[in-house]
């Protein structure tokens, strides 16, 4: 099963231009930054980490 799943990611992933990739990380990065500043906030450094 799991043989499948990555034969399919791998034909997925290589489907989507490699800048395009590359651009998606840099927006999921950034998202997560944003949350991650907003939780500092609620539930402290140790709560974030």
């Amino acid at each position: 099963m799991w043989f499948n799943f990555v034969a399919l990611a791998g034909r997925t992933l290589g489907a989507i231009p490699p800048p395009a990739q590359v651009l998606v990380g840099i927006v999921s990065v950034q998202i997560g930054a944003a949350l991650a500043k907003q939780l500092f906030g609620a539930v402290g450094i140790s709560g974030t980490v």
